[in-house]
């Protein structure tokens, strides 16, 4: 469905315990996960492997599988966002030139690699 390599620019201290956010950038497209340290770890300048997909089997292969729903769809200043949550943990993925063929409540998987 969506597949991004991207480099991890900023990591994000949030108020709640344990819990960041992780900003970077995959070509020309934004990509923001919220995540717990217990989960992953990841830091600034990391590369990772973002694939957001429909089936559970291409997730797992992923050092982090998390199931997800489409919160919401929208189109701002001519780019396409797309926000999903995983358990309260958001990702949010800015700046798709096309629009997004997944529906809010849509059920989904989000996994993340780390690249070595």
């Amino acid at each position: 469905m969506y597949s991004f390599e991207c480099t991890v620019s900023r990591i994000e201290k949030l108020r709640i315990p344990s819990v960041y956010r992780v900003h970077s950038v995959c070509g020309d497209v934004e990509l923001t996960i919220e995540m717990h340290r217990e989960l992953m770890s990841i830091n600034e300048n990391d590369k990772i492997k973002v694939d957001i997909v429909l089936e559970k089997e291409k997730c797992l292969q992923h050092e982090f599988c998390g199931r997800g729903h489409v919160v919401s769809t929208s189109l701002i200043e001519d780019k396409y966002r797309v926000v999903i949550s995983i358990g309260g943990l958001l990702v949010v993925v800015k700046k798709l030139s096309e629009e997004p063929r997944l529906e809010p409540v849509q059920e989904l998987f989000v996994g993340l690699t780390i690249l070595k």
